[in-house]
């Protein structure tokens, strides 16, 4: 870390030099050369020159007047590992808890910093929380943030440098990725250490199966956590409404096909994980086989890690607040349970689409839906030729999705619209996927005729789109 700032400060001073020798030794100074080698320099110097941390909340502030039974917990997790508590504790939109120093400059006048993810809350029960805050405790025992602030600063001071200087063509940035390149492979090394070492704290506060069970959940919860947000939970926010979150969380990890996908990444990671130069963190496998050299013990079962937290549902509405760029557009979120998403939030999205193709649905009978797709002239009659063809199958199926889902809710069928699952509908003991079954839809291997069986069973084939 010093070696980066001598290497700034000595190519500043060669090329600060540069005119300098002209002038008193040459007697003359070349224009270009001279304005060249002062702009670099100066750029270099205002480059790693320290910046005040000016810190932002990452999310609502914990109070443990509010949250006695989280500050607890922690309190507890603080005196078994001889650690003072942190300032302040966030809640974060994260699958990720953490611990830092953040304010001052260069780390003078920071104070103690926790964040704890809503989703990893969820996912973790109140035993595998208590491993993970004695991890996180184990940083500061452990003195990793004690040049934490200087690591970071400096890693903001070699992008800035990069970045100035490589808006030139000369090339004089070079030396500076190639330190920042070596620098990032030897400290995050150190850091990969310094996790281990964290996790060993863990085991000894909350025991080795706590902390492996603790790994293997926020593991598998960060691996589903961004389809969740993208494909489950912006739509529903973006057609005004608020869910649960953490909730739909848990409905979302409990489908059983994206238990399946998040299982089958888990055990190839277990089976082939290796950690890359420029990772933070080891492997799951390697990190898993240092807590086992010793007695793992067995996992203690408990309550969801979520039940600490008072009043939830207005945590997350303060979370969603912070999270929009316009927090009165949060504030007007109407309330939904994932239950009734489908009539609330979904229908009206479906009615829109479907009538912007009333007249070719008016006469399409369910079990007609393969051809009228096949037919040469549908994207005409559904006014999608404008679309980029690479757009134009999935709008298609989507119309035809929307279409059916429209008029099953209409013909009184109910409707299943949670986390994870394909939208299912329901009457008599029959059941309809539509959006499932269009978007096989031209697909190799899905034929008429199983297009057919289903509307069949479900007793649709008559039905007509419009």
């Amino acid at each position: 870390m010093v070696g980066f700032y001598l290497l700034a400060v000595a190519i500043a001073g060669a090329l600060l030099f540069v005119p300098y020798f002209e002038f008193t030794s040459l007697h003359h100074v070349q224009g270009r050369i001279t304005v060249f080698c002062v702009l670099t320099a100066l750029a270099i110097l205002w480059s790693i020159l320290p910046r005040w941390d000016r810190f932002e909340a990452p999310g609502p502030r914990l109070t443990e007047e509010r949250q006695p039974e989280l500050f607890d917990l922690v309190r507890r997790v603080s005196n078994e590992t001889e650690q003072a508590m942190p300032a302040d504790v966030f809640l974060v939109p994260e699958v990720n808890a953490w611990v830092s120093h953040r304010g001052g400059i260069m780390g003078f006048g920071s104070r103690r910093v926790m964040g704890l993810g809503l989703i990893l809350l969820q996912s973790v029960s109140v035993e595998q929380l208590r491993a993970i805050i004695a991890h996180e405790f184990g940083h500061y025992a452990g003195g990793d943030l004690k040049l934490g602030a200087w690591l970071y600063k400096t890693r903001e001071a070699m992008r800035r440098t990069i970045e100035n200087l490589a808006r030139t063509s000369n090339g004089i940035h070079k030396p500076f990725l190639w330190y920042a390149n070596m620098f990032m492979r030897v400290s995050q090394s150190v850091s990969r250490a310094q996790e281990l070492a964290a996790d060993q704290i863990a085991a000894r506060v909350a025991g080795a199966g706590n902390a492996i069970e603790a790994l293997v959940a926020v593991h598998s919860a960060a691996l589903a956590y961004n389809a969740y947000w993208q494909q489950e939970l912006i739509p529903v926010l973006t057609n005004g409404y608020r869910p649960p979150i953490a909730a739909g969380f848990s409905h979302f990890l409990g489908a059983e096909t994206v238990a399946e996908a998040v299982s089958r990444q888990i055990k190839t990671e277990m089976s082939t994980g290796v950690a890359d130069p420029y990772d933070s963190h080891p492997p799951l496998n390697e990190r898993i086989a240092a807590l086992r050299e010793g007695d793992a013990g067995q996992p203690q079962a408990g309550a969801c890690a979520v039940t600490l937290l008072r009043d939830l549902p207005r945590i997350e509405w303060e979370l969603l607040q912070m999270l929009f760029a316009d927090p009165q557009k949060a504030k007007e979120l109407k309330s939904v349970e994932w239950e009734e998403t489908g009539p609330r939030v979904f229908l009206p999205v479906w009615r829109d689409e479907s009538a912007k193709h009333v007249e070719p649905f008016r006469a399409l009978r369910a079990v007609d839906v393969p051809r009228f797709y096949a037919s040469g002239d549908t994207l005409q009659r559904l006014k999608l030729t404008h679309l980029l063809p690479d757009d134009r199958e999935r709008a298609v199926r989507n119309a035809i999705g929307c279409g059916i889902a429209a008029r099953l809710y209409d013909d009184g069928w109910t409707c299943d619209a949670r986390p994870g699952r394909a939208v299912v509908f329901a009457k008599d003991g029959h059941t309809f996927e539509p959006f499932a079954l269009a978007h096989q839809l031209g697909t190799v291997g899905f034929t008429d005729e199983e297009w057919a069986a289903a509307c069949e069973r479900a007793g649709i084939s008559e039905m007509t789109l419009a």
